[in-house]
């Protein structure tokens, strides 16, 4: 759902110590499967508190990317991600 912004793409959430915005790559407004060099435009206005998203993490060793989708925010699913690494 976008925001009251009018622009689109991701941005941080502005909130202070924001573990979830260190990882996001802020201000992009399309990014590109390296799978199949396909590039996708963010048509939306989108932060680490936008509910129900499709969100895309891309290894910072190697290409291979992971799609996932949610319908929290991406802050709790990342903090979700997190506890699960932490214990298992």
């Amino acid at each position: 759902m976008a925001q009251a912004d009018t622009h689109t793409g991701v941005d941080e959430c502005k909130s202070e110590g924001c573990i979830c915005c260190k990882h996001i790559k802020k201000g992009t407004d399309k990014f590109q499967s390296t799978a199949t060099r396909k590039q996708y435009n963010i048509k939306e206005y989108l932060t680490c508190k936008t509910p129900s998203v499709i969100y895309i993490i891309q290894c910072k060793k190697c290409p291979v990317q992971y799609v996932g989708k949610t319908s929290t925010t991406l802050q709790r699913r990342f903090s979700d991600y997190r506890r699960f690494i932490k214990h298992n």
